[in-house]
């Protein structure tokens, strides 16, 4: 299982030797994962988690739409193994490159706007994370492809 590099996953796509079955690990820690995060006790909604909520969806759809281009316009070929196997490594750079961000970005909107500026700073935050998902893992999903660029390779 690929944690944080995805060269060799990327390149085992574009020449089709990823087998179906090796999507599992990818799989059962993507549905993990986002099991825990539905674990959030004595939660209370606010209307900005409204608004990215609804922010959320409308990416959903634009992500799945664009990965879909990026899959030479089909669910099929691979899809589902591309989706949760280059997810999972884009998942793991975005959540390691979003906790210095965050730090820095929660810290500033508290310093100019005190306690009331955090819930609009975790719903803009949480709607960017959501869109560079989908971003940078279509960016995996093109270079996957049959004539596809490595992206993480330096000398590509």
């Amino acid at each position: 299982m690929h944690w944080i590099s995805s060269d060799s996953l990327v390149e085992r796509f574009r020449t089709n030797r990823f087998e179906s079955g090796e999507v599992e690990p990818y799989f059962f820690a993507t549905m993990l994962v986002g099991a825990l995060g539905m674990v959030v006790p004595g939660y209370v909604m606010t209307a900005w988690d409204l608004v990215a909520g609804i922010a959320g969806i409308a990416i959903t759809i634009w992500g799945l739409l664009h990965l879909k281009a990026k899959n030479g316009g089909s669910f099929g070929g691979g899809f589902l193994e591309r989706y949760f196997a280059l997810g999972w490594v884009t998942g793991v750079r975005l959540f390691l490159f979003s906790i210095p961000v965050a730090v820095v970005f929660f810290g500033a909107a508290a310093v100019v706007g005190g306690d009331d500026a955090l819930d609009p700073a975790f719903a803009v935050f949480a709607v960017t994370m959501a869109f560079a998902w989908y971003h940078n893992t279509g960016r995996l999903f093109a270079a996957s492809q049959a004539g596809g660029v490595v992206v993480d390779d330096p000398e590509a």
